[in-house]
């Protein structure tokens, strides 16, 4: 399922409340492919990986031709 952006969870992509999209603690690592997602750890990145690929994908091209 792919990710909606509200105002509800936007302050999530905010570096300073940002929070672990597997887990939802305090995160301090963004993807780096799309920017949009945050992790606590290395561990959720990797777990959370299956399920963010596809949106991670479509917002790249997005963001690269912006």
């Amino acid at each position: 399922m792919a990710s909606v952006y509200t105002a509800d969870n936007m302050d999530n992509v905010l570096p300073e409340k940002a929070k672990c999209a597997r887990c939802g603690y305090p995160a301090k690592q963004r993807c780096s492919g799309c920017k949009m997602e945050w992790y606590c750890r290395r561990q959720c990145q990797v777990q959370q990986w299956p399920k963010h690929k596809k949106v991670c994908s479509q917002m790249s091209a997005v963001t690269d031709t912006a």
